[in-house]
């Protein structure tokens, strides 16, 4: 017998950041297609001759925090309560995500999404009891 598998499920959390209680965000463990695309960002690199040691090769990345904490934010955010004054959510899309979350948010958020993909924070997976379906 082989193992069963689906396609296209995915565990999301839904979170409430110590900034406004009535904000809900609604994030989404990484699929195995988001975990190659965020590592694609890391992907520029250079490698530079050690002047001590004529074998030796540096290794240096140029990573923007800023770009890779978005990056993350926009591969796991899945839901939100955020709403115009008529009622109407807003879309999810970067445009909003800069303009309707302050820094502290949308740091706090990218945290919450590392701490539910603990493998982007170089951990093991594990099941976390939190999950919902």
């Amino acid at each position: 017998m082989g193992s069963v598998r689906q396609k296209g499920m995915s565990k999301t959390k839904t979170v409430t950041l110590p900034y406004d209680k009535s904000a809900q965000f609604t994030i989404k463990k990484a699929s195995n297609r988001d975990d190659v695309e965020r590592s694609n960002l890391f992907s520029k690199m250079r490698m530079i001759q050690n002047l001590g040691t004529p074998d030796g090769l540096i290794t240096e990345r140029d990573i923007p925090n800023g770009e890779l904490q978005l990056a993350t934010i926009m591969m796991c955010l899945v839901g939100w309560n955020l709403e115009d004054d008529k009622g109407r959510v807003f879309e999810i899309n970067e445009e909003n995500v800069l303009e309707l979350l302050t820094a502290a948010e949308r740091r706090q958020l990218y945290s919450e999404i590392l701490d539910f993909n603990p493998i982007w924070k170089g951990e093991d997976e594990g099941k976390d009891d939190s999950e919902e379906n």
